[in-house]
């Protein structure tokens, strides 16, 4: 086990495995833990788990979380949260974030998912998809400096003149026929540089079967 696993791991080893057993919501638990731990120990296991998802695949977080060996009992899933998804929610918590509606935060992320999904497919392109997801950026539940989100965030600001989708209904077509070389530069750039963003979107947030 990891030392950024082991720091985590008194969280679940001493909070989850009985709490959970009588009926207790997850956020409810971190929240109890930080109201019965030192800050030093509540920010010192935000920052662990910080890097534990930083550092793990779904997979292997998986593992740790819920292997042979487990960290925790609760078992995120049902609530159609992945595991990366639901130790992010608890690094937020530890964080001081407030705690949020998870089936709000759930439907938000398989908004993204399906939106995310769309780009890779070609049915959408990657422009639109990013000011889409740019959008979902409050409601799914992630750090203000996500970089999948930075990332959706910079493609838009670099495009938001540009004539997309629906918008173009109010362009003349002069300007559009003008436009459209950039318009195309512009995809190609987009698709570049956030391509794995929008692949990242959906290893992160759907939901495990």
């Amino acid at each position: 086990m990891t030392d950024d696993a082991s720091r985590g791991a008194y969280l679940f080893d001493a909070y989850f495995q009985e709490s959970v057993d009588f009926g207790a919501d997850w956020e409810s638990v971190v929240l109890r833990f930080m109201k019965s731990e030192s800050v030093e120990v509540v920010l010192a296991t935000r920052d662990a788990l910080g890097r534990l998802v930083a550092g793990s695949s779904e997979r292997e977080l998986i593992d740790a979380l819920f292997g042979p060996v487990p960290l925790s009992s609760y078992q995120p899933r049902p609530q159609n949260l992945t595991a990366r998804a639901w130790v992010e929610e608890i690094v937020y918590l530890l964080a001081g974030g407030a705690p949020r509606n998870s089936d709000s935060i759930a439907g938000a992320r398989r908004e993204a998912v399906s939106i995310a999904r769309r780009v890779l497919a070609g049915e959408v392109d990657v422009l639109v998809g990013a000011r889409d997801l740019r959008g979902l950026r409050f409601r799914v539940g992630v750090p203000v400096d996500d970089p999948d989100f930075t990332c959706f965030i910079v493609i838009e600001s670099e495009t938001d003149a540009l004539p997309l989708s629906d918008e173009r209904s109010q362009w003349s077509a002069e300007a559009l026929l003008r436009l459209d070389p950039d318009v195309a530069r512009a995809i190609d750039w987009a698709t570049e540089v956030g391509w794995q963003a929008f692949k990242n979107v959906v290893e992160r947030f759907e939901p495990a079967g």
